[in-house]
């Protein structure tokens, strides 16, 4: 199993785990996703950023992220609730946030890590759609790196799933390392993980609710 598509089955509905080859087109395969993740990121971003924002800052900005992780999730095949909890792990909706190793952006990328993903192409990290294409590139070289992996250690989906989380935390041969010495899931990787769990149950239970058969919505952080 990809893990792109076992993510999907904790993390994302299946119309919008569906790969190229599928008959629904982007724009309505992007479009009610965008929708929740914009509302998502509005609803959020004073309390997990900690800093206060006018209206007119906090819709565009909204805007404009939730575009970029719908994007990046359908061109890489990976869960938008994913990106969206590591973006608020890594930065806390900070695009100008730079790491003690020089990280940078919404999900903290080195510039030489950019580089080398993109092939040598280069753009602002400090810059939305920029910092989600290449944060998602890397995380599905890192995703198709372990599953490789999967093979030799006979990783179940869980695991294959955190390991990945590991390796975009630690670096991919420092998190094969330390796995064989500490393979108990590290805090980073299933925060990610549950708060990623958490949204799409949000999602599910809109979309249920709109339907007439969930009358309330979780909000849970």
């Amino acid at each position: 199993m990809a893990f792109s598509t076992s993510l999907s089955s904790i993390s994302t509905p299946p119309t919008l785990a569906a790969g190229k080859d599928e008959v629904a087109p982007k724009e309505s395969h992007t479009a009610r996703l965008g929708t929740f993740l914009r509302s998502e990121i509005e609803d959020r971003l004073e309390r997990v950023s900690g800093r206060t924002w006018n209206s007119d800052e906090r819709t565009l900005f909204a805007n404009t992220l939730a575009e970029a992780i719908a994007e990046a999730a359908y061109e890489q095949n990976l869960d938008a609730f994913l990106l969206l909890s590591m973006v608020e792990v890594e930065s806390r909706y900070n695009s100008q946030a730079v790491g003690r190793h020089g990280e940078r952006g919404l999900m903290q990328i080195k510039p030489s890590t950019a580089k080398w993903i993109t092939g040598g192409i280069e753009c602002d990290l400090h810059q939305s759609h920029c910092n989600i294409a290449v944060g998602a590139a890397y995380l599905k070289y890192l995703t198709q790196r372990t599953e490789r992996r999967q093979a030799e250690d006979d990783l179940n989906d869980v695991s294959l799933r955190l390991h990945v989380l590991r390796s975009y935390n630690e670096g991919p041969a420092r998190a094969d390392r330390l796995s064989l010495e500490t393979p108990a899931p590290i805090p980073y990787a299933t925060k990610i993980a549950d708060r990623a769990e958490r949204f799409r149950n949000r999602f599910l239970a809109q979309v249920l609710n709109t339907e007439g058969h969930v009358t309330t919505v979780a909000q849970n952080q």
